[in-house]
Parts: C-alpha cells; structure tokens; sequence
C-alpha cells in the first residue's frame, strides 16, 4: 500500500499523526498572533495569540474568567 513513499515521507506522515493526537497545542482558526510591542508609556506587551475579533464576547479567551 505504502511501497511508492519514501521512508522519509512515511515518517513525516506518522510524526504528524503522533504530534495531532498527542495534543500538541495548535493555533486555532480564529486566532491571531499578535507581535511584542512597546506601548506608548514605555511597557513592554510580550507575544501573544488571542481570539479573532468578530463581535461575538462568549467565544473569547478571557469570557467567564
């Protein structure tokens, strides 16, 4: 079934398998990476993935924290 793949291409297909089923933590779809930035009073903002705006409070992050 697998004859014409490569080794390599076997591995990488069941590296992947392993990683989406161990829970490896992935960007969701809505997300957005936001970048580390400086604020205007000199406050450094670190990295950051938050929820995509849409106008919609029940499917953010911080909802019912």
């Amino acid at each position: 079934m697998f004859a014409f793949l490569s080794i390599r291409t076997i591995i990488a297909i069941v590296a992947l398998a392993i990683m989406m089923m161990s829970g490896v933590p992935t960007a969701q779809a809505g997300d957005v990476h936001v970048r580390g930035y400086t604020r205007s009073n000199g406050t450094y903002v670190e990295p950051h993935v938050r929820s995509a705006p849409d106008g919609i409070v029940e499917n953010n992050y911080s909802y019912g924290r």
